[in-house]
């Protein structure tokens, strides 16, 4: 726990301290559902960059913290969340790169820690209004489909 409170305090000084145009807090407001073909579903809430996520097959439980960098100077960003798992107290990062089409966003992503390299997922977001649909997949050859609504 010691070390996930200083890996959270480092990452929040550091993006903290950097200009308007080089960071900004993912401060879209949401709540989201997304079901997976392994059958594995989740349940979302995010308020100005702070997530819950409980994933309702196991009771398991993870806070995300995220940044978006050059999201409103580029049409390709990148997005860093830094995820606790609650009940397996582990730290993950899932760095993703993001390109802006004109009405599509394409997301690759990869997850992993120091210990550990885990999924890459690639996924295409159509946001419409304040509703995106997500279909995506990833390496476990699990498909995903995720709905968020955003206020």
């Amino acid at each position: 726990m010691k070390k996930l409170v200083f890996v959270l305090l480092l990452f929040t000084s550091i993006t903290y301290s950097q200009s308007k145009e080089t960071g900004q807090l993912a401060s879209t407001s949401f709540i989201s559902y997304e079901m997976r073909t392994n059958g594995k579903s989740y349940l979302s809430i995010s308020y100005k960059g702070i997530a819950l996520r409980h994933r309702s097959d196991k009771l398991e439980n993870r806070i995300t913290y995220k940044r978006n960098f050059f999201k409103d100077s580029s049409k390709l960003y990148l997005s860093i969340p830094l995820h606790y798992k609650i009940e397996k107290s582990e730290p993950t990062l899932e760095p993703a790169l993001i390109y802006q089409f004109p009405k599509v966003n394409l997301l690759i992503q990869k997850e992993f820690w120091y210990k550990s390299s885990k999924n890459a997922t690639i996924a295409i977001d159509y946001p419409y209004k304040a509703v995106t649909f997500r279909v995506g997949w990833d390496t476990s050859d699990t498909f995903r489909f995720r709905l968020e609504y955003k206020f």
